[in-house]
């Protein structure tokens, strides 16, 4: 797996770590209120239940009150208490519902509390009736008594319960807010953990790129170099024409500085045919897809020089050119140096026709013999007929002649020294023409 893949997975896998940790956060916190929901739910009942309480013991305290002075005011308390006491009877019912178990002990505590107000305004009814004679009626005053410790009793136990119940959402509660932390404080660990490792790789391939970018800088640095030191001209432009890029020789040749060749078309830099002729060829390596050598003329200030063109398409990675690049040679000498051995091979001919001479080699190693025109019509044949061997030529010389002529041959080679040698041509009775030579690296002949 490369730099770059790895350091793709390291950060999908933290990013997916952080949300995979944010998400169980998030969980866990919903969890934990609403765990501590229920212990704050726990705490209102327990407030509800001593408000429940609380009104009861007042109006009981208020029926006393009035059985020993007879006094009205006493009764205020319990004319103000029993709408209070049915709300929190109510409130308490609620918040309970989800408990089956204090539902029961709530409906035990409404009968309660409904014998305990009738016992009250018994008491109040009898000490209006009867004056204070009747506080000392203890039949009036034991049912009370009992009601109100059984209420103060079912309340206790309603109480423990909801404490027992308090007890186990708070530690439940607790418990999950030490979850949460360690999940927290896990995912963040491994999370930054993971993110360092990302960043480590990142850097390594920041510092690898910025290696290899250093390493290609130079590459084209010593490649620029290499194209600029060329004696060739190299350029490549675009299929659309224009020029991107030129070596130093085309600046100094066309004398146009390659920040300003570069973007513009032939046109914009050579005559209108001669740059009809490089677009048309270069038109033919793109649509071919193939090299193409081919002469091609340019204007220079001492002339017009002939330079042999390389041209071939640069592909991308879907096998579609590009570009064309070109590498141009000048081979002006050379066909100056053509054209000056073509004339003087014309002028040589001329004068071995008007001589009555030929030329002749022979290949020692590979036994083969080379006429020029001459010698052949010298022999009476057709240029190109002759067989090419010694025996070939053997046969060719007049029979008084040939040991002779063997003989001078085998001396010269065994010697190394020329030979002069006449030979005859018996066919036609021509005069014997004069044949000399010398041994060339002991393998070729030469005569003249």
């Amino acid at each position: 797996m490369t730099t770059g893949r790895k350091t793709l997975a390291g950060s999908v896998l933290a990013l997916s770590f952080l949300l995979g940790t944010g998400l169980l956060a998030y969980q866990s916190m919903l969890d934990l209120m609403e765990r501590r929901h229920w212990v704050e739910h726990t705490h209102q009942v327990l407030e509800t239940i001593e408000a429940v309480v609380a009104p009861i013991v007042d109006t009981e305290t208020a029926a006393r009150g009035y059985m020993i002075t007879g006094k009205e005011e006493y009764l205020q308390p319990r004319d103000a208490a029993e709408e209070p006491l049915a709300q929190r009877l109510l409130s308490l019912r609620e918040l309970t519902a989800d408990n089956p178990s204090q539902q029961r002990h709530l409906a035990k505590l409404e009968r309660l509390v409904r014998a305990e107000l009738g016992s009250v305004d018994r008491l109040v009814g009898a000490r209006t009736a009867h004056g204070v004679g009747a506080v000392s009626d203890s039949s009036l005053l034991v049912p009370g008594k009992k009601y109100m410790d059984d209420i103060r009793s079912l309340t206790g136990a309603m109480k423990d319960q909801e404490r027992t119940l308090l007890a186990q959402r708070e530690a439940q509660a607790n418990a999950h807010a030490r979850q949460t932390m360690v999940v927290l404080l896990g995912g963040t660990l491994v999370s930054v953990a993971l993110l360092a490792a990302v960043l480590y790789l990142l850097y390594g391939e920041i510092r690898q790129r910025t290696r290899a970018e250093h390493v290609l800088r130079e590459s084209e640095e010593r490649f620029r170099a290499i194209l600029d030191n060329a004696a060739a001209l190299i350029y490549l432009k675009d299929p659309s024409g224009r020029l991107l890029f030129i070596n130093r020789r085309c600046e100094e040749v066309f004398r146009i500085p390659r920040d300003q060749a570069l973007g513009k078309t032939y046109h914009d830099v050579f005559p209108g045919e001669v740059a009809d002729a490089y677009s048309a060829n270069d038109m033919k390596v793109l649509s071919s897809g193939q090299p193409l050598e081919i002469e091609e003329p340019a204007v220079h200030d001492n002339g017009i020089h002939t330079y042999l063109s390389v041209k071939f398409p640069l592909m991308d990675s879907w096998g579609v050119p590009y570009a064309v690049c070109g590498i141009s040679t000048d081979i002006t000498p050379q066909k100056r140096l053509e054209e000056a051995l073509r004339e003087s091979d014309e002028r040589l001919n001329l004068a071995l026709s008007s001589a009555g001479v030929g030329t002749w080699s022979w290949n020692l190693v590979e036994d083969a013999i080379i006429w020029d025109d001459h010698i052949h019509r010298l022999f009476g044949l057709e240029p190109g007929t002759f067989g090419g061997k010694y025996e070939d030529a053997m046969r060719m010389l007049h029979p008084d002649d040939r040991d002779r002529v063997a003989r001078e041959v085998a001396n010269a080679v065994e010697l190394d020294a020329p030979y002069d040698a006449g030979q005859g041509v018996p066919r036609r009775r021509r005069p014997r023409p004069a044949d000399d030579g010398r041994v060339l690296g002991h393998d070729r002949a030469q005569t003249r």
